[in-house]
């Protein structure tokens, strides 16, 4: 392109005519170059990569450097003799080319670049038009304008696209109930958050009034009356007549009783209720039961949460074992110590075995024994229990000599079974260690504990 003279330079009056002959020839070229001049053709990579010349008008035709109907990129413009501020139009040398076959101009921003408006590629084809202006600054051209020429419905959707409009854009707007494939758009009423809609007789939408939805609720869903509905704040029965499957594998099904005693899930045959599942909300305590076609209990199953530090579960099968059947293993390890209840209303059943035995009580003569051995029960009877002994005693008779004993002495061994010497409600007694009881024969006894203690009585 041609620069205009300089400023100043037409009206110094050092000028020679020769000079002003030229300077006047630039600007009427500049002015050619503006608007009068005709169009300039130009072929991508005849002397640069992906580029093209300087432009010598401001119409410029781009040839694809593979000929017409081949694919070509042009990413810079040449900029020798120009101005800021200067523009050209760039078309494809051919209108029958479509976007397969056009010209991609890149986008970019170093010299002799052209930098899209948004920044991304544009396809040069048909009669589309591109405008641009050197800004000098950085050395590269700035998209001004595009032009689609909205020939054809590609560039038609090409265009809305460009300026962010959809299908919306061409299409005309309803006027009746029965227009097919045409814009909705509002009616001079107001609407507001979550409310119903209804086209109306003029082919817009509106608010739908109470009335025409039935009392408020829709009249049916796929030809269910509004009644069959399950409502989220309906505070009457409701029932469901078919399976409710969760189909989420991270879904649960949530019964929220927060605001009543007792949750309870029933299963129903005919009229009368059969079994249920019932939560008490206040302690979370859970009972599992079955009843008699009448409504009397039978068979069920509680789990008590608030009962010793690990719970409980207690089994309530009437007349067939009892109300409740309770197992307690005070050493969990290997069950030397531990209770099992069985109670039948106001009847209670307590058996307990093992513990820590402590020293306790005196010599006797009478008993021949050094002191006892006490178990003080973990729940106390009523009553004293009934026992089960758990130990043997050992002892021995000698046929010669008093204690200290003989060199040369003669005996028998005697293994028996100690019953406990006292018996209480809150613990047991037997003897322990070893007596001498002088005489011709001596004798000694030998008491060893081993084993359980098993306790059986009431509790109340």
């Amino acid at each position: 392109m041609t620069l205009l003279p300089g400023t100043n330079y037409l009206s110094d009056s050092a000028r020679t005519e020769a000079e002003m002959k030229v300077a006047l020839d630039k600007v009427n070229e500049v002015i050619a170059e503006i608007g009068s001049k005709d169009v300039t053709t130009l072929t991508i990579g005849a002397s640069v990569a992906n580029g093209i010349t300087t432009p010598l008008s401001s119409m410029v035709s781009i040839a694809s450097e593979g000929g017409a109907g081949v694919a070509d990129t042009l990413a810079t413009i040449g900029v020798s003799n120009i101005d800021k501020g200067r523009m050209v139009i760039l078309q494809h040398a051919s209108s029958a080319e479509d976007e397969s076959t056009g010209i991609t101009i890149t986008h970019g921003d170093g010299a002799g670049a052209i930098e899209m408006r948004d920044g991304a590629n544009f396809i040069l084809c048909a009669k589309r038009m591109l405008g641009l202006i050197y800004t000098g600054a950085t050395g590269h051209w700035q998209e001004v304008w595009r032009g689609y020429g909205r020939e054809t419905v590609a560039e038609l959707l090409a265009e809305r696209t460009a300026i962010g409009l959809g299908d919306a854009s061409v299409e005309t707007i309803a006027t009746g109930g029965s227009n097919a494939s045409k814009v909705l758009k509002v009616s001079s009423t107001p609407l507001i958050t979550n409310d119903v809609l209804k086209i109306n007789a003029s082919g817009q939408i509106e608010k739908a009034l109470v009335a025409e939805l039935g009392g408020g609720n829709a009249a049916t869903l796929e030809t269910h009356d509004a009644a069959s509905f399950v409502r989220t704040n309906e505070t009457a029965a409701q029932s469901i007549d078919a399976d409710l499957t969760v189909s989420s594998a991270n879904a649960n099904l949530i019964a929220d009783g927060v605001t009543t005693a007792a949750l309870r899930l029933k299963a129903n045959s005919g009229a009368n209720e059969r079994a249920f599942i019932e939560m008490t909300t206040s302690d979370g305590e859970l009972v599992i039961g079955t009843q008699t076609a009448g409504g009397g209990a039978t068979v069920g199953m509680k789990f008590d949460p608030a009962a010793g530090s690990g719970g409980r579960i207690v089994s309530s099968v009437g007349d067939i074992v009892a109300d409740i059947i309770e197992a307690n293993l005070v050493s969990a390890g290997d069950a030397s110590a531990g209770s099992f209840r069985v109670a039948a209303g106001a009847y209670n059943l307590l058996i307990q075995w093992g513990g820590d035995w402590v020293d306790s009580g005196s010599a006797s003569s009478t008993l021949k024994k050094e002191g006892d051995s006490r178990l003080t029960f973990g729940t106390a009877y009523t009553a004293a229990p009934f026992i089960i002994s758990g130990g043997y005693m050992t002892r021995v008779r000698e046929y010669t000599g008093t204690p200290p004993f003989s060199a040369v002495y003669g005996y028998e061994r005697v293994t028996q079974d100690p019953q406990p010497t006292t018996i209480t409600s809150t613990y047991i007694e037997i003897p322990r260690g070893t007596y001498f009881d002088a005489g011709d024969p001596s004798e000694r006894y030998d008491y060893f504990r081993s084993g359980n203690y098993i306790a059986i009585g009431t509790i109340a």
